[in-house]
């Protein structure tokens, strides 16, 4: 099944760079664990709501991942799937670096 957004890339990698596992951001969310998957898989979407809250749990990565990875997660799922290297290394660095 094709994702319907690119919902399923934001969540992961926001979980990963969050630290967090689906339990916990579900708990952030107000939502169950089994709806924070879904999204996951791409079998739903989040609500509006919901979207908002994890655009502003981006937002609040943006100095460690910079501006134009926050843009490109955020944007398109081909966009998205093309940061998500530079995501990762970027967030190895802030972590060896003590942080």
């Amino acid at each position: 099944m094709q994702a319907l957004t690119p919902w399923p890339a934001l969540v992961k990698r926001l979980r990963f760079l969050s630290s967090l596992k689906q339990d916990e951001l579900a708990q952030q969310l107000g939502v169950d664990q089994a709806t924070v998957s879904r999204w996951e898989r791409g079998t739903y979407a989040p609500d509006i709501p919901v979207q908002k809250r994890l655009r502003d749990m981006l937002h609040r990565l943006e100095p460690i991942i910079g501006p134009a990875a926050v843009e490109a997660m955020s944007s398109s799922p081909r966009q998205s799937s093309e940061i998500a290297g530079f995501v990762q290394s970027t967030w190895y660095r802030f972590r060896g670096a003590g942080h």
